[in-house]
């Protein structure tokens, strides 16, 4: 398994996803022998649980409705969820294309040739279709993962430095307020 394949299937592994055993045994020994993934993984790994802890002080969004409890009017309502945006626009540019290259060959613009499409053949493009996007979408939100972890990373970097710089700064001024308080019993010792 190589870095690329990994990161393919981190997240899936990630969340405890439906991995062959096969792929997930191939996932960690590629983790034992690839220092750099097992730590990206690991930093994943701490997102996570980070993430887990994380609570939000909104008020929650509302569940979508139990679709078969349903009926017609609100079962629109689901599928004009934002969230079916991308299934919307996908269905809607196979429809129109097939639809527009349908008239095309009517007007025997493309010759005597006739391209049939049957129902099955156009399942499986418009399924083919959102497996691609699906994976797009995966693929973003590894590496929009990656992205928080390395930010994550930075952060507490950051804050360590702060700390640390801060830490110094009481040394000294204890360092300062102890050298004060010698000269003052000095002072009250040769009196």
């Amino acid at each position: 398994m190589n870095c690329d394949q990994w990161r393919d299937r981190a997240l899936d592994v990630l969340y405890g996803e439906q991995v062959e055993p096969r792929d997930c045994y191939d996932f960690f020994r590629h983790l034992e022998n690839c220092s750099d993934c097992d730590a990206e993984y690991q930093h994943l790994l701490e997102a996570r649980d980070w993430l887990s802890e994380w609570t939000l002080d909104q008020e929650p969004l509302p569940e979508l409705p139990d679709v078969s409890e349903l009926g017609p009017a609100p079962l629109r309502r689901v599928w004009n969820h934002p969230a079916l945006f991308w299934l919307r626009q996908a269905a809607a540019a196979v429809v129109i294309t097939l639809g527009l290259f349908t008239l095309v060959q009517q007007a025997r613009l493309l010759g005597e040739d006739r391209v049939e499409v049957s129902e099955q053949e156009l399942v499986e493009m418009v399924n083919d279709l959102i497996v691609q996007h699906e994976m797009s979408e995966r693929r973003l939100i590894g590496q929009e993962w990656m992205d928080f972890a390395d930010d994550l990373n930075l952060r507490q970097q950051v804050l360590a430095r702060d700390v640390a710089q801060r830490l110094y700064e009481l040394e000294e001024r204890y360092l300062v307020q102890l050298e004060e308080n010698n000269q003052y019993l000095q002072a009250l010792y040769t009196r």
